[in-house]
Order: structure tokens, then C-alpha cells, then sequence
């Protein structure tokens, strides 16, 4: 039985911005500096929202922080079912890989399946930190390996969020007005990661619509 995966919404969220590009950025601290940290939104937020372009792909807020809903797509051959007398597929459910049927689709020789996946991504005793700028606007900084990359929050009204993931554009460095920068110095993937620790009058004179400019959309349910 193989395994497929949709969403790769974790580490896609920090990757993206890096994929085409020689150089990655990441702050040695959550942002903005000197910031409000907080483990949750403010309550009158508190819900689910789907993403408009992937009804699979939910953000949930609560109490007790920030989980991102998804649903992880799983395949079996109808090989594999006949030959197994541990699965069975009546009426378009599988049985067998659960104590219960699980809805599945036969496309060609396999049929597949998915599994919901839930994944706290800020709240007690996770290493991501969520900064409150106001009601309605926070950065959730994702922990990497040698620091984090941020991405934008924004609610607007009572039903849309706008997530803006960090970009930039090595040919017009942005972070050129930082002056403490680290060098990592490249492993097998060719990135040469830059940390930036920026003061909090620094990290003001970014241009932030060039850095989250981009944004994805969801809705309330």
C-alpha cells in the first residue's frame, strides 16, 4: 500500500519562496522583534476556514492555539485486494485498513482513500510563535533548523483570512538594510541560508507588501 499526501501545507508554507533560489533567509527570532507573543488569535476569530482554492485544506482556531486540517490521500491496488484476504471494497468502501470502512475511489488498477491529518501549528508546547500586531493581524513564525520563517496572517470582516507566505527576490535584496546577518554555507542542496537578526527599526523599514505580497484565501465556515 503506498502513500500520497495532497498537502504538503507544513513545509510548503516555509519552503515556497525558496524553491528557485540560491539563497534562503531566515530571523534568528520570532517577528516583528520586541513583539507580543501570543499562543492563540483573538477569540472573536475562533473557527475553521478553508482554503478557496482546496476545500481539503482547513485552518482551525480554538483556545488552545492553531491546527491545520488536511487530508492525507493513500492508494491500494485492486491487486493487492485480491490477493489479500485483509481487505474488501463493498459499495465504493474500503474495509480492512481501519476497524471501519473508509470511502474510497477506484481510478484505473488502484483505489484510493484519505485519512484526515490534524497538525497543531502554534499553542503550549509547540516551538512555532505566533506575534499579535493587533486584532486582526499576526505573524506566525514557523521554527526551522536555524531559526524561523514568518507568515502573515490577516483577518478581514467577520469570514475571509489572507495568509501571505515570506518572498523576496535575491536580484532586489530586501534584507540589505540589515546589518547583523549569519551566513550558513551551502550542504548538498546548494542553499546558502542567511539569518538575519534584525532590530525593530530595521524589521520596520521592510517593505512587507514585497515580502507578503502574495496571499492565499480562505473563509470561514
Amino acid at each position: 500500500m503506498k502513500k500520497y499526501s495532497l498537502l504538503l501545507f507544513f513545509f510548503l508554507i516555509v519552503c515556497t519562496s525558496l524553491l528557485f533560489s540560491q539563497n534562503s533567509y531566515e530571523f534568528d527570532q520570532p517577528v516583528p522583534p520586541e513583539s507580543e507573543v501570543v499562543q492563540t488569535v483573538s477569540n472573536n476569530h475562533f473557527g475553521f476556514y478553508v482554503h478557496e482554492g482546496n476545500s481539503n485544506l482547513k485552518y482551525e482556531f480554538n483556545s488552545e492555539g492553531i491546527f491545520i486540517h488536511t487530508l492525507n490521500i493513500q492508494m491500494i491496488s485492486r491487486e493487492t485486494i485480491r490477493e489479500s484476504s485483509q481487505y474488501s471494497v463493498v459499495d465504493n468502501e474500503l474495509y480492512g485498513v481501519t476497524s471501519k470502512p473508509i470511502p474510497c475511489i477506484l481510478e484505473g488498477e488502484n483505489y484510493y482513500f484519505g485519512f484526515p491529518t490534524v497538525v497543531q501549528v502554534s499553542g503550549t508546547d509547540v516551538s512555532n510563535r505566533l506575534i499579535k500586531l493587533d486584532e486582526n493581524t499576526y505573524f506566525l513564525n514557523f521554527k526551522t533548523e536555524y531559526g524561523y520563517v514568518p507568515s502573515k496572517l490577516t483577518f478581514v470582516g467577520n469570514n475571509q483570512l489572507f495568509i501571505s507566505e515570506l518572498q523576496y527576490d535575491n536580484e532586489l535584496n530586501e534584507f540589505k538594510q540589515i546589518k547583523e546577518q549569519q551566513k550558513i554555507e551551502p550542504l548538498q542542496d546548494g542553499l546558502t541560508t542567511t539569518i538575519l537578526i534584525p532590530t525593530k527599526k530595521e524589521w520596520e523599514k521592510l517593505n512587507k507588501k514585497n515580502l507578503f505580497g502574495s496571499s492565499q484565501l480562505l473563509k470561514r465556515q
